[in-house]
């Protein structure tokens, strides 16, 4: 199962996680894990290349955390907008992702 962790300070959105593999298809032929990676990947560059933010990323394989240091307001509708595609996948998909946020 995908975990999507948004992130919040003080009620403010400021960056996402996503762990694991949606497990319904074999590697490279499923399309809730080719969903989940296209739009976090759309948002990262999006808060990075177009918003001007500043932010960390890691990644790794089922693995990619993005967390905005600097312009976090240029970024939340960015991050609204990826939590609310996450969530409408999830409502599709409940048993392969699950969308939480956190306060950091």
């Amino acid at each position: 199962m995908i975990t999507a962790t948004f992130l919040s300070k003080k009620g403010t959105l400021c960056g996402f996680i996503l762990n694991g593999h949606a497990g319904d298809r074999p590697a490279g032929e499923s399309i809730v894990c080719a969903a989940v990676s296209s739009a976090a990947l759309l948002a990262a560059n999006t808060i990075t290349e177009f918003c001007g933010c500043t932010a960390t990323a890691e990644d790794a394989d089922g693995f990619l955390s993005v967390r905005v240091t600097d312009g976090i307001e240029r970024a939340v509708p960015t991050l609204l907008g990826l939590r609310l595609h996450l969530k409408e996948l999830q409502a599709q998909y409940p048993k392969h992702i699950q969308v939480e946020t956190t306060e950091v």
